[in-house]
């Protein structure tokens, strides 16, 4: 019974309480922590997707942009050649290429 009102057990008990309180606490931020790696992976993951979607999408773009470029200097020259074939039909003769 004396040792239950000695001043020095009463520091050893709440010094063992403090202990037992920083083990939850630390506990408790280390899964607070490990939730939030997680999280941030995910969302990494998540952008990782999307900027791949984009890269699809600008690739995709560049091809029809080549695709309609060659097309159009096909018709450009297309338009010259039948220009120039009518002007010799006629006889008179072209100066001026189509730009």
């Amino acid at each position: 019974m004396e040792d239950q009102c000695n001043p020095l057990s009463w520091a050893c008990h709440y010094q063992e309480e403090g202990i037992e309180e920083l083990k939850h606490c630390l506990l408790y931020t280390t899964l607070e922590l490990e939730t939030t790696i997680l999280s941030t992976q995910q969302e990494i993951a998540r952008k990782e997707d999307e900027l791949n979607y984009v890269k699809e999408l600008l690739t995709k773009a560049m091809k029809e942009r080549d695709e309609a470029k060659a097309k159009y200097q096909s018709l450009r020259l297309q338009l010259q050649q039948q220009l120039e074939a009518a002007a010799n039909l006629s006889g008179t003769t072209m100066t001026k290429k189509i730009k």
